[in-house]
C-alpha cells in the first residue's frame, strides 16, 4: 500500500532515492545528508510509541539503504518497473529527470543525468523527448553541452555526444533512427545525429541563424522547422539533404541580415496534424505567429 498508493499528497517512497523520498524526511533526525527534515517527526514522538525518541540511527540508515537499493519487496521486485504509461520531466536545477506514473500522477523515479554527478556544476537537463516507439528518451544538458540517450524502460544510460555550448531542443524522426538538436548559444548551429551510434552526422548552418531554439518535424518527416530567438526568423529545412529551403522573418519589421529587432524573440514551434500551419511563440511580443506551409507566408 505504501509503494503503490502513496498518500493523498503523492508518492512517499521513490525507489533508488532515499534523499527525496518523503517518508525519509519524516523519520530522519540524525543526518541531513540522508534527507532533509520534515514535520511532524514520525513515528509519533509521544508516549508510548517511541518513548519520546526518534527511531534509532541504525534503523533509519537501514530504511535509507533499502530505498536506495530499489525499495524491493520480498520477491526482489521494484514497484512500477514495467508500466508503460509514464511521463519524463526534466529538473534543470537539480540534474534529475523525474518519471511520473500517469495512472496516479505519482513520482516513481528520479534519474540522475549528466556527466558530472556529485559536482557543484549543474549539467542542467533542459529538454527531453521520447521516440515514437517508446523505447528511448533523449535529454539535452544545456550547461554541460551534451546530449544523452537512455532506455525508456530500464533507465540505463546508453550513450552521449557533445553538441556545443548550449544544446536546447531535440526532435526525433518518425522511425527513431535520426534526430536533430539546436545549439542555442553557438551561433548558426542545428546538428543532425544518428540515434544508434550517437554521433553527429550533419551541421546545418546559416549566417542568420542566431540563437536557434525551437524545433519541430512535420508529421510526414519531410521538413525540419526551427525558430531563432535573436535573428527572429523561422527556418524550413529539408530532411532529405538537410538543406535550408526557406528563411522567413517573423515580422515585416525584422531585417533580413540576421540582426533581429529584440521585439519578438521567437522561441518554440508547433504544427497542425495536416502539416499545413506552423505556430511560433514569441516571448517579447507575447503572441503567436502563424505560417502557411503551402504559401510560405
Amino acid at each position: 500500500s505504501l509503494m503503490e498508493n502513496g498518500s493523498t499528497f503523492g508518492a512517499e517512497v521513490i525507489p533508488f532515492n532515499s534523499k527525496w523520498s518523503h517518508m525519509m524526511q519524516h523519520i530522519n533526525r540524525i543526518d541531513t545528508n540522508i534527507s532533509p527534515y520534515s514535520e511532524p517527526l514520525m513515528p509519533k514522538v509521544l508516549m508510548p510509541y517511541t518513548n519520546g525518541q526518534p527511531m534509532s540511527p541504525d534503523l533509519i540508515r537501514l530504511v535509507a539503504r533499502w530505498i536506495d537499493e530499489g525499495a524491493r519487496n520480498d520477491a526482489g521486485e521494484v514497484v512500477f518497473s514495467n508500466i508503460t504509461g509514464k511521463a519524463f520531466i526534466t529538473n534543470q536545477a537539480s540534474d534529475y529527470v523525474a518519471v511520473v506514473n500517469l495512472a496516479n500522477n505519482h513520482l516513481i523515479r528520479l534519474l540522475e543525468v549528466g556527466g558530472r554527478p556529485g559536482s557543484l556544476q549543474l549539467d542542467a537537463p533542459h529538454v527531453i523527448i521520447v521516440d515514437n516507439q517508446g523505447l528511448y528518451f533523449y535529454v539535452s544538458l544545456i550547461q554541460e553541452g551534451y546530449l544523452e540517450k537512455y532506455d525508456a524502460r530500464t533507465y540505463e544510460k546508453l550513450g552521449r555526444v557533445y553538441i556545443g555550448a548550449s544544446p536546447a531542443h531535440i526532435v526525433i524522426s518518425n522511425d527513431g533512427t535520426k534526430g536533430y538538436i539546436t545549439d542555442f548559444v553557438t551561433a548558426g548551429s542545428i546538428k543532425a545525429f544518428d540515434t544508434q551510434t550517437m554521433t553527429i552526422t550533419a551541421d546545418i548552418t546559416d549566417f542568420r541563424m542566431n540563437r536557434p531554439h525551437g524545433l519541430r518535424l512535420t508529421h510526414n518527416g519531410e521538413y525540419l522547422l526551427a525558430s531563432t530567438q535573436i535573428s527572429e526568423m523561422f527556418y524550413i529545412i529539408r530532411t532529405s539533404d538537410n538543406e535550408i529551403e526557406n528563411v522567413i522573418t517573423v515580422d515585416q519589421t525584422v531585417p533580413p541580415n540576421g540582426n533581429g529587432t529584440s521585439n519578438f524573440y521567437p522561441y518554440q514551434v508547433a504544427i497542425t496534424p495536416d502539416d499545413r500551419y506552423v505556430f511560433v511563440s514569441c516571448r517579447k511580443s507575447n503572441d503567436v505567429r502563424v505560417f502557411d506551409m503551402q504559401t510560405r507566408a
